[in-house]
């Protein structure tokens, strides 16, 4: 239940992902003609986002009103495309009998696995990675991004991996995490990677009842209340409430930003004491890990736990 902001310099990325080129520029007005609104200087902070479509802002000339972009030609991966059960996902990296299997957060997509999985190919790693319900090319479904089906898919993407390769390991963000420790809890996965894991969906939703004004009771008696985070659903609140993590034996990293407003750092620390995880905080980060120097700080991360 990560809000879910979809980001307004999406038409340019996807543009920019499109085109051939190794590098090019763009004015400032043909941007703008892309987006439909000028271009400000909130494009610095955004321009961090095109490294999840293969490319990156190498300059800005406010003086010339251009940008200047370059692909990431210099650390190319073998990806392929492929549909399991119904789910599409990508297969990266050379051939290997290791993997991880990448879950996403929400608002994110399989594509955006890129990144992660250039760092675990050059350990002997391949990764797959998939879109969650509602995600990438399921946004047009009628299969909600809900933990039944949550699980549903993660169970189908490790009964392919499982049959794939020999050793599996796994990555996942966000709500992600919280699927996988659904999904996953008695599996034999190698290791786990956690950025940004929803490890207390009862604390997340309790926090949206104060955000939006919610009461227990009136959920109970209206089924589903809309918010602008998430709708909340009594029949999915329930089954958090009957269902809590109570068994996860996989060795566990977590990458927890100090200034996450989904999960307190006392809800990470109870759940690394009680399984065992190891944590490391990046204290001026927040959940998305999208601010200045989170891409330095998760690289590294993963560099080192991978």
């Amino acid at each position: 239940m990560q809000i879910c902001k979809m980001s307004k310099y999406l038409p340019l990325w996807e543009y920019v992902s499109k085109r051939n080129d190794e590098s090019f520029s763009l004015s400032f007005d043909e941007m703008e003609a892309l987006l439909g609104f000028t271009v400000d200087h909130s494009f610095l902070t955004y321009k961090k986002e095109l490294s999840g479509y293969g490319a990156k802002v190498e300059k800005i000339s406010i003086k010339e009103r251009r940008g200047f972009s370059e692909r990431h030609s210099f650390m190319s991966i073998t990806k392929e495309k492929i549909t399991v059960e119904g789910i599409p996902s990508i297969i990266w990296g050379e051939p290997s009998e290791k993997a991880y299997i990448y879950v996403h957060g929400k608002c994110s997509r399989k594509e955006y696995a890129e990144g992660f999985a250039k760092i675990a190919e050059a350990k002997g790693f391949q990764t797959i990675s998939f879109d969650l319900p509602c995600h990438g090319e399921r946004t047009d479904e009628n299969y909600p991004c809900d933990i039944w089906n949550g699980m549903r898919d993660l169970g189908a993407i490790y009964d392919f991996a499982a049959e794939k390769w020999k050793s599996i390991s796994l990555f996942a963000c966000s709500i992600g995490a919280f699927f996988a420790l659904n999904a996953y809890n008695a599996l034999p996965i190698k290791k786990a990677l956690f950025q940004s894991p929803i490890v207390d969906m009862d604390l997340l939703i309790h926090n949206m009842f104060g955000w939006f004004g919610v009461t227990e009771k009136e959920l109970r008696e209206k089924g589903e209340i809309p918010t602008p985070v998430e709708t909340l659903s009594w029949k999915y609140y329930t089954h958090i409430k009957e269902h809590p993590i109570e068994s996860w034996n996989i060795p566990t990293e977590i990458l927890y930003g100090g200034r996450d407003n989904m999960q307190t750092i006392e809800a990470i620390k109870a759940f690394c004491e009680k399984f065992k995880a190891s944590l490391s905080v990046s204290e001026k980060s927040e959940h998305p890990f999208m601010g200045e120097g989170d891409a330095v700080v998760a690289e590294k991360w993963l560099l080192e736990n991978i």
